[in-house]
């Protein structure tokens, strides 16, 4: 189970567009259907009492997603073309993590609570880089 949420927000954070909006929502190369990694999600946080691995895996995939943009955003030397990217990159960044609290929602709602000094699915996306 836990594999199957990891290649999942792994799927969601792999492609940061740099070329034109096309967001990971509207993917269709995804592979996984959200409510298995929902179901899959609450059995790893309720049963398993997996949620630190999970917690782990997303600020790891969060970390290297933004390394990547960084990486893609310091090779443009023209400031406009780099605002536009930006731009891009922001917009497909905040519809990743639209998709990624509907899937973890167990983390923000289990897990999280259990563990004061941890941050919700969308206040994590700020602690990477």
């Amino acid at each position: 189970l836990p594999r199957r949420i990891v290649n999942a927000v792994h799927q969601v954070l792999s492609k940061p567009q740099f070329d034109s909006y096309s967001p990971a929502v509207a993917d269709n190369t995804r592979t996984f259907v959200l409510e298995d990694v929902y179901r899959a999600t609450r059995s790893v946080i309720l049963i398993s009492h997996g949620g630190q691995f999970l917690y782990d895996k997303l600020q790891f995939e969060l970390r290297e997603v933004g390394n990547k943009v960084r990486d893609g955003l310091l090779k443009e030397g023209n400031v406009m073309q780099w605002m536009e990217q930006l731009l891009v990159v922001t917009k497909w960044f905040g519809s990743c993590i639209v998709l990624l609290e509907g899937l973890l929602t167990y983390i923000d709602r289990v897990f999280v609570p259990q563990n004061k000094d941890m941050l919700h699915v969308r206040y994590v996306r700020f602690g990477f880089g």
